[in-house]
């Protein structure tokens, strides 16, 4: 039923959303792009407009927007650059247009193309995914430019030194909001989050090691010696999280709002059992990526490690839906593999070589595609191997999120996964 109510609802409110789309051609001379931002998580208050901004930079559209959801105190600044970069309207109106283009025939959609396009879509594979290339290739957009002053104004650094920023998905995340479903493969464990601090504590000579979390986390956390003194806490309730990341020499995430609001501020990002693969910002080469394994798990319970079908496995079969953890891999008896089976040695050595890297300043953005005849300058014959097979075995839309990738995967944890990837 709701496939014939929405096209036929759609046609109904045409008429209004012609009127509207020629009102902004005659206002603004141009198209208009449209985005829908929800201020009330960080991740798409953070990414959305960043993408919207860049978007609109290099297709030459006018950005109108519409804030919706509840404002939270700590996301002031970003909803407060949303105001001051984009035209703002109430958000029914906005809904409503997107809503007549994406569930209108394909000629609609053709003639409304030259009056506005809605991004960030209802119906656009991998959703932000898609676009999240725009911010390498757009780094003055009105959006970065105007984050990033906000932002630098109110910077509180740690005690003036250097740090690295530990901020991870547990599975207090949006642990009381019911309107966010529980993704249990996207949250790390207790035991993994101190394997992670473990190899960090040999740096704290030179950088602060600040964990960024929730007072049940940090709690267990200072009644492990000698993290109780060598690591700094910041509680997620109170803490500022814009000036932390913002200040970050390196951030260790996994993937959550924390890591998109990273990427719109271009920081270093070590991303650790950020699954799925198709989520990787491959497209700028502050990522340092950890590819997570995947091990099958048996009828009995017995666990296999499947490794040498690793790039199968995690890109075989996946389509728009790309966070739906249980059809993919759950249903197919595949399970993450613990950050704690990585040696803590691996650990420890893959940190130190994004660290230097950064402190050289050799990772420079280089467009290469493992196709092609461009190569990154500082890619190893396994790395591009491993490239080479992520491409292969990524869909036509995947490919699309994926054209150019930059990102690097530390040598030392490329070593350690390479007999299992082989």
């Amino acid at each position: 039923m709701k496939s014939i109510i929405k096209p036929i609802a759609a046609i109904l409110l045409l008429p209004f959303s012609l009127i509207a789309g020629l009102a902004f051609r005659l206002i603004y001379g141009r198209k208009a792009l449209l985005l829908r931002i929800n201020r009330s998580y960080l991740g798409h208050l953070a990414l959305d407009p960043a993408i919207g901004s860049s978007y609109a930079l290099k297709f030459g559209y006018h950005a109108i927007a519409s804030l919706y959801g509840k404002e939270e105190s700590h996301l002031c600044l970003l909803t407060e650059n949303c105001r001051k970069v984009f035209t703002t309207y109430p958000d029914v109106l906005i809904k409503c247009l997107s809503f007549t283009y994406y569930y209108s025939p394909r000629v609609i959609q053709f003639a409304l193309d030259n009056l506005f396009y809605p991004l960030v879509p209802f119906a656009l594979p991998f959703r932000e995914l898609r676009w999240q290339y725009l911010l390498g290739e757009c780094k003055s957009s009105a959006w970065s430019n105007g984050i990033e002053k906000l932002i630098s104004e109110e910077n509180a650094s740690c005690n003036g030194r250097p740090y690295i920023l530990v901020a991870l998905r547990t599975v207090y995340h949006h642990l009381n909001n019911k309107k966010v479903e529980s993704q249990p493969a996207r949250n790390l464990e207790y035991d993994e989050i101190l394997h992670i601090l473990e190899s960090l504590v040999g740096f704290s000579d030179v950088y602060d090691i600040v964990y960024f979390g929730s007072k049940h986390i940090i709690s267990r956390l200072q009644n492990e010696p000698p993290l109780s003194k060598l690591i700094t806490y910041a509680y997620e309730e109170n803490s500022a999280i814009l000036s932390l990341v913002y200040g970050a020499t390196l951030l260790i995430n996994n993937g959550n709002g924390i890591g998109a609001l990273a990427l719109t501020l271009e920081k270093n990002i070590a991303w650790i059992k950020h699954s799925p693969w198709l989520a990787w910002a491959t497209y700028t080469s502050k990522s340092f990526i950890f590819p997570p394994l995947y091990e099958v798990v048996s009828v009995n319970g017995n666990r296999s490690s499947e490794f040498k079908y690793l790039h199968k496995t995690a890109l075989g079969g996946c389509d728009a839906d790309i966070f739906d953890h249980k059809k993919y891999f759950e249903n197919r008896n595949i399970i993450l593999s613990s950050i704690t089976d990585i040696p803590l040695s691996t650990l420890i050595s893959s940190f130190d070589y994004c660290l230097k890297n950064i402190e050289d300043d050799i990772f420079q953005e280089h467009m290469s595609n493992p196709r092609h005849e461009s190569v990154r300058c500082n890619w190893s014959t396994t790395e591009l191997v491993f490239w080479g097979k992520f491409y292969d075995y990524l869909s036509p839309e995947g490919r699309a999120c994926h054209e150019s990738i930059c990102a690097s995967i530390p040598l030392p944890y490329l070593q350690y996964i390479e007999s299992f990837t082989e």
